[in-house]
């Protein structure tokens, strides 16, 4: 029998974590994959990463017996999506930052915009 441990204050054996979205996520740790569950319980605007084993079968074992999907009473706003966003998707979605910072790169017919905007998402931060 699988156990959902949360908190001390639920009944862990009987009551089901109410989620809005849950994925399972595979990590290669060496040459063998690690399955974990990514989720985000309704009111949190926050992800939890748990759940984890190097046998796929217990994390859906747990997804199955373990979480509830539902739909949050809120609808999904534009920004929701953006926040959820690979930066993949996001370096299609915003403007190339060569035309934004004043940059010595200008957007021209030989700049690859997608390329310059996924590096420059997934550079650091410089605040």
């Amino acid at each position: 029998m699988i156990e959902c441990i949360r908190t001390a204050a639920r009944d862990s054996k009987t009551e089901r974590i109410k989620v809005s979205c849950l994925d399972i996520i595979v990590t290669m740790i060496g040459k063998k994959p690690y399955y974990e569950i990514k989720y985000k319980e309704i009111g949190e605007d926050y992800y939890h990463v748990g759940y984890s084993s190097y046998q796929l079968e217990n994390v859906l074992a747990w997804k199955d017996e373990c979480f509830e999907i539902v739909k949050e009473c809120r609808p999904q706003t534009n920004a929701d999506r953006i926040r959820s966003m690979t930066d993949e998707e996001l370096a299609l979605a915003v403007m190339c930052p060569a035309d934004i910072t004043g940059g010595d790169t200008k957007c021209d017919q030989y700049h690859n915009c997608r390329k310059c905007t996924l590096d420059w998402l997934q550079r650091e931060s410089e605040e």
